[in-house]
């Protein structure tokens, strides 16, 4: 049920995770009391600050390209509602996922003159473009346009790299937002909680067989824009090394082709992994001695 309270900040984000909710628990702090619109179960089941309300809203589907569409749909229309609810006088923050959710923003800015800011994490078409997945032409060009749309009527756009905040700068007109600028808000470790601990004590580690083992770790997601290939070709030069361990874990569109290469080579010094509960990742991080993703 729509909760008719006067909120600071919504914040609009599928799949908010560890990282993301810090960041709205922070700003809910400054700006009590703000809300987050998430599809994230472990976000969801989450204990939060007080100052930030969570609203279940559609879990994103990684399983195909149209369940991924279908759920980006399901999850575009739940904030369209809860903010037509909402007072004009709260700000929406906007991430890029799914990639077209920018649009609430600028329905409510041209309706209601209502405040958002863009959060990018990845851009779009160009992603795609440069993955195979879309060719130039009448799509990316519409896309191009709406996203041009967006971002300048944008009170503050942010990103998450340098080089990412340059590309951005050729595809609109910086100084038509109300920031004047992009803010580069780099993504950060808690080191309270993500800190060393001795293998011996840690139960991960011993659960998969890692305590005697150097261990390469790839924890996060699977999509088509990491280079999960040369990993794996590292870890099939590297077969005969016992005391190797490559560990992967998350989800995404190359789970199946890291579950395939297993398979056809019979890699033992491969661990496959599906995401783990938060309280686990101190422990699975720990456990590693490179990091090739997070």
């Amino acid at each position: 049920m729509i909760d008719q309270k006067k909120y600071k900040i919504i914040f609009l984000n599928q799949v908010a995770g560890p990282l993301f909710r810090e960041l709205a628990e922070d700003l809910a702090k400054v700006w009590p009391q703000s809300i987050l619109l998430t599809g994230n179960p472990d976000t969801i089941c989450c204990d939060v600050d007080s100052l930030l309300h969570i609203e279940p809203a559609p879990e994103y589907n990684r399983s195909s390209y149209f369940s991924r569409f279908v759920s980006w749909v399901k999850y575009f229309f739940k904030p369209l509602w809860f903010v037509w609810k909402q007072s004009r006088d709260s700000t929406l923050f906007i991430v890029s996922n799914p990639p077209f959710l920018g649009l609430v923003g600028l329905f409510f800015k041209y309706v209601r003159r209502q405040r958002y800011v863009v959060l990018v994490y990845d851009i779009y078409p160009d992603m795609l473009i440069g993955l195979g997945r879309l060719k130039r032409g009448v799509i990316s060009g519409c896309w191009d346009y709406f996203n041009r749309l967006v971002y300048e009527n944008a009170a503050q756009m942010i990103t998450i790299a340098h080089d990412m905040r340059m590309r951005l700068e050729h595809k609109f007109d910086v100084f038509k937002t109300d920031g004047k600028k992009i803010v580069c808000i780099s993504p950060w470790a808690d080191i309270e909680v993500i800190k060393p601990v001795n293998k011996k004590q840690n139960w991960f580690a011993a659960k998969y067989d890692l305590l005697d083992k150097t261990t390469v770790l790839y924890s996060g997601n699977m999509g088509h824009s990491h280079d999960i290939e040369t990993i794996l070709e590292t870890a099939k030069k590297l077969r005969r090394e016992a005391g190797i361990n490559f560990l992967f874990i998350g989800e995404g569109a190359k789970w199946s082709l890291v579950e395939k290469t297993i398979e056809e080579f019979q890699l033992k010094n491969v661990t496959l992994l599906p995401f783990q509960p938060e309280e686990v990742l101190p422990l699975s991080m720990a456990s590693r001695y490179w990091n090739c993703h997070l």
